[in-house]
Protein backbone atom coordinates (compact mmCIF):
# COMPACT_ATOMS: atom_id res chain seq x y z
CA UNK A 1 0.00 0.00 0.00
CA UNK A 2 2.89 2.00 0.46
CA UNK A 3 4.21 1.83 -3.08
CA UNK A 4 1.05 2.90 -4.16
CA UNK A 5 1.09 5.62 -2.37
CA UNK A 6 4.38 6.44 -3.30
CA UNK A 7 3.62 6.09 -7.35
CA UNK A 8 0.30 8.08 -6.84
CA UNK A 9 2.31 11.07 -5.59
CA UNK A 10 5.51 10.62 -7.89
CA UNK A 11 2.28 11.14 -10.49
CA UNK A 12 0.81 13.86 -9.54
CA UNK A 13 4.61 16.05 -9.32
CA UNK A 14 5.08 14.78 -12.67
CA UNK A 15 1.52 15.60 -13.58
CA UNK A 16 1.89 19.40 -11.55
CA UNK A 17 5.46 19.55 -13.07
CA UNK A 18 5.02 18.69 -16.92
CA UNK A 19 1.11 19.55 -17.28
CA UNK A 20 1.66 23.19 -16.39
CA UNK A 21 5.25 23.93 -17.77
CA UNK A 22 4.12 26.92 -19.90
CA UNK A 23 2.48 28.81 -17.48
CA UNK A 24 4.47 32.16 -19.13
CA UNK A 25 1.89 34.13 -20.87
CA UNK A 26 1.44 33.91 -25.11
CA UNK A 27 1.05 37.21 -26.80
CA UNK A 28 -0.58 37.49 -30.57
CA UNK A 29 0.83 39.42 -33.38
CA UNK A 30 -1.54 40.14 -35.84
CA UNK A 31 0.14 41.14 -39.62
CA UNK A 32 -2.25 43.11 -41.27
CA UNK A 33 -0.89 43.09 -45.07
CA UNK A 34 -2.32 45.74 -47.26
CA UNK A 35 -1.52 47.00 -50.84
CA UNK A 36 -2.27 43.46 -52.41
CA UNK A 37 -1.84 43.14 -55.88
CA UNK A 38 -3.89 40.07 -57.29
CA UNK A 39 -5.81 36.86 -56.25
CA UNK A 40 -2.85 34.82 -54.83
CA UNK A 41 -2.12 33.51 -51.32
CA UNK A 42 0.23 35.72 -49.18
CA UNK A 43 2.88 34.05 -47.10
CA UNK A 44 3.87 35.24 -43.84
CA UNK A 45 7.12 34.43 -42.01
CA UNK A 46 8.03 35.17 -38.59
CA UNK A 47 11.58 35.23 -37.68
CA UNK A 48 13.06 35.07 -34.05
CA UNK A 49 16.45 35.58 -34.25
CA UNK A 50 19.13 37.77 -36.77
CA UNK A 51 20.98 34.90 -38.52
CA UNK A 52 19.04 33.52 -41.49
CA UNK A 53 16.68 35.91 -41.28
CA UNK A 54 14.59 35.51 -45.08
CA UNK A 55 15.87 32.10 -45.41
CA UNK A 56 12.56 30.21 -45.66
CA UNK A 57 15.03 27.28 -43.56
CA UNK A 58 15.24 29.62 -40.30
CA UNK A 59 11.87 30.44 -39.99
CA UNK A 60 10.18 30.67 -36.63
CA UNK A 61 6.86 30.11 -37.72
CA UNK A 62 5.23 30.94 -41.12
CA UNK A 63 1.79 31.14 -42.03
CA UNK A 64 0.13 31.31 -45.47
CA UNK A 65 -3.16 33.08 -46.53
CA UNK A 66 -5.53 33.08 -49.52
CA UNK A 67 -5.80 37.15 -50.83
CA UNK A 68 -9.44 35.71 -52.34
CA UNK A 69 -9.47 39.29 -54.17
CA UNK A 70 -8.70 41.15 -51.42
CA UNK A 71 -6.59 44.41 -51.16
CA UNK A 72 -5.89 43.24 -47.30
CA UNK A 73 -5.64 40.08 -44.99
CA UNK A 74 -4.38 39.87 -41.61
CA UNK A 75 -2.81 36.87 -39.98
CA UNK A 76 -2.25 35.77 -36.48
CA UNK A 77 0.79 34.92 -35.19
CA UNK A 78 -0.45 32.96 -31.61
CA UNK A 79 0.94 32.33 -28.05
CA UNK A 80 4.13 34.10 -28.93
CA UNK A 81 7.27 34.44 -26.36
CA UNK A 82 8.26 37.80 -25.37
CA UNK A 83 11.10 38.64 -28.00
CA UNK A 84 12.20 40.33 -30.85
CA UNK A 85 10.59 39.32 -34.26
CA UNK A 86 11.01 40.23 -37.79
CA UNK A 87 8.33 39.55 -40.65
CA UNK A 88 9.19 38.68 -44.03
CA UNK A 89 6.63 38.09 -46.99
CA UNK A 90 5.00 37.82 -50.26
CA UNK A 91 2.71 37.94 -52.44
CA UNK A 92 2.80 34.26 -54.13
CA UNK A 93 0.63 35.37 -57.43
CA UNK A 94 1.65 32.35 -59.45
CA UNK A 95 1.14 29.49 -56.44
CA UNK A 96 4.66 27.94 -56.84
CA UNK A 97 5.44 28.33 -53.23
CA UNK A 98 8.51 30.73 -54.08
CA UNK A 99 9.61 33.86 -55.05
CA UNK A 100 10.24 34.38 -58.53
CA UNK A 101 13.21 36.69 -59.15
CA UNK A 102 14.27 38.77 -62.15
CA UNK A 103 17.88 37.98 -63.75
CA UNK A 104 18.35 36.13 -60.00
CA UNK A 105 18.27 39.36 -58.16
CA UNK A 106 15.40 41.57 -58.36
CA UNK A 107 11.87 40.30 -57.00
CA UNK A 108 9.09 39.73 -59.40
CA UNK A 109 6.53 39.45 -56.95
CA UNK A 110 5.04 41.56 -54.40
CA UNK A 111 7.22 41.07 -51.14
CA UNK A 112 7.82 43.18 -47.60
CA UNK A 113 9.04 43.46 -44.41
CA UNK A 114 8.12 44.63 -41.20
CA UNK A 115 8.74 48.23 -40.35
CA UNK A 116 7.59 48.65 -43.72
CA UNK A 117 11.59 48.20 -44.84
CA UNK A 118 12.18 48.65 -48.24
CA UNK A 119 15.46 47.08 -49.27
CA UNK A 120 17.76 49.15 -51.76
CA UNK A 121 20.32 46.64 -53.15
CA UNK A 122 20.18 43.71 -50.41
CA UNK A 123 18.15 42.02 -48.15
CA UNK A 124 17.42 44.28 -44.82
CA UNK A 125 18.65 42.82 -41.60
CA UNK A 126 16.63 41.58 -38.71
CA UNK A 127 17.79 44.80 -37.10
CA UNK A 128 16.01 47.23 -39.30
CA UNK A 129 12.62 44.97 -39.23
CA UNK A 130 12.92 44.01 -36.09
CA UNK A 131 10.00 44.68 -33.19
CA UNK A 132 9.67 43.78 -29.66
CA UNK A 133 6.49 41.83 -28.26
CA UNK A 134 5.86 42.59 -25.17
CA UNK A 135 2.23 42.34 -25.45
CA UNK A 136 -0.17 41.78 -28.06
CA UNK A 137 0.33 43.71 -30.80
CA UNK A 138 -0.90 44.41 -34.55
CA UNK A 139 1.84 44.75 -37.50
CA UNK A 140 0.84 47.09 -40.38
CA UNK A 141 2.56 45.85 -43.77
CA UNK A 142 2.04 47.02 -47.27
CA UNK A 143 3.26 45.19 -50.33
CA UNK A 144 5.97 46.50 -51.99
CA UNK A 145 4.81 45.80 -55.79
CA UNK A 146 7.53 45.63 -58.45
Amino acid sequence: MKKLGTRIGAMILLITAFGFKNNQPGYDVNVRVTNIVKTGKVMVGLYNQGEGFGDREKMYKVLITPSNGKKEVTVTFKNLPTGDYAVSLMEDLNDNNKMDMKLKLFPKEPYAFSNNVKPKLSMPSFKDCKFSVPTTKTVEISLINP
